[in-house]
Order: C-alpha cells, then structure tokens, then sequence
C-alpha cells in the first residue's frame, strides 16, 4: 500500500537525499523518524555550503571543504554561546563575532580557534577593551573605555590590567631657596 507524501515529508526526504558528509550521522529511530538528529542534517557537508549537528548540540551553518569548516559560517553552541565569521581547518581563523551567552560580545580576528590579532571586547555592561589579543584573551594590550575615561591596559591570564589613574597633583607653594650658580670651567 502506497503512503501519501505530504509537504512537510518531501522535505524531509528531500533534506535526507541531499545531504552528504564523511562525517557520522545519527538518526532518531528510537522515536520512529528517520531525520537526523547529529551529522549532516541539510546541503552538502563535505564539499559545499550545508548544515551540521554535533553530538553535544553544538549547530555549524556555512561552508565545508573536505569534510570540515571552511570559508564564511556560523556556529551555535549548545552553551548559548555564538560565532559567525570565517573558518580555516576547522577552527575560528579569520575575521568574526563571537557573542557570548553572558551579552559579551568579541568583535575581531581568529587564529587557530583563538581570538589572536586586533579585537573589540564590549562587556554587557557597558565597558569596551580594544587593542590586540593572544592566546584566545590570556595576554595582549590595548584600551579600556569605562563611561568616558579610557586607560592603557594589559591582558593577563584573562585579567584586564589597567595603569593607576593619576590623582591630579597638589600645588604646594614653592620653596625660595637662594639660587646656586655653578662654576665655569
């Protein structure tokens, strides 16, 4: 007997026929559906622009290469944390934005899957860093901007570290003391 195919199933047969990858899927049999829930889930993931799901939730949506990240895409972790911006190898490398669950939010460049280069780190709060980053934030320098003051800082160990302000001088009346010459030679 011959089932009707609404257009909710041709989508699905067609995101299922469409979709390859090299990499792993799984699917949700036990709730008696064949969609996949991890894996290639839309497009082409090996060579192409498609859609992944991984395992822990995480959600990428871009460009592959030889099965992996390449080009312009956008992750969604299962964190709530999300990057959009350029991939090479895989990794965050390139220019992007990462906006954390917290409302922070990293504006700038990648290298290797860590902020490396020069960035822009607005804190939900209000407070702005800008300067350059290595080691995903556990080092670097730059300015941070509080209201309208701004201050040279440094980043350590994920630390901003900002120079003391300077307390306005007191003038204290000067001293006469009798000038002192000094010999000729």
């Amino acid at each position: 007997m011959l089932k009707r195919l609404t257009i909710p199933g041709l989508i699905l047969l067609t995101a299922l026929v469409s979709c390859s990858s090299s990499q792993e899927q799984s699917t949700a049999t036990d709730r008696g559906t064949t969609a996949p829930t991890t894996g290639c889930v839309q497009g082409t993931c090996d060579n192409g622009e498609g859609a992944f799901v991984y395992p822990g939730g995480d959600k990428y949506a871009g460009a592959f290469k030889g099965g992996l990240r390449e080009g312009k895409g956008a992750l969604d972790y299962a964190s709530g944390d999300r990057y959009v911006g350029e991939f090479m190898g895989d990794k965050r490398s390139g220019n992007g934005t990462y906006t954390f669950a917290n409302g922070d939010i990293y504006v700038g460049q990648f290298k290797d899957g860590e902020r490396a280069g020069n960035g822009v780190y607005t804190f939900k709060e209000g407070p702005i860093f800008e300067g350059m980053f290595q080691n995903d934030g556990k080092a670097g320098n730059g300015s941070l901007k509080v209201a309208e003051k701004i201050r040279k800082c440094e980043l350590q160990d994920r630390k901003i570290l900002c120079e003391a302000e300077k307390a306005p001088e007191k003038t204290e009346p000067a001293k006469t003391e009798p000038a002192k010459t000094e010999p000729t030679k």
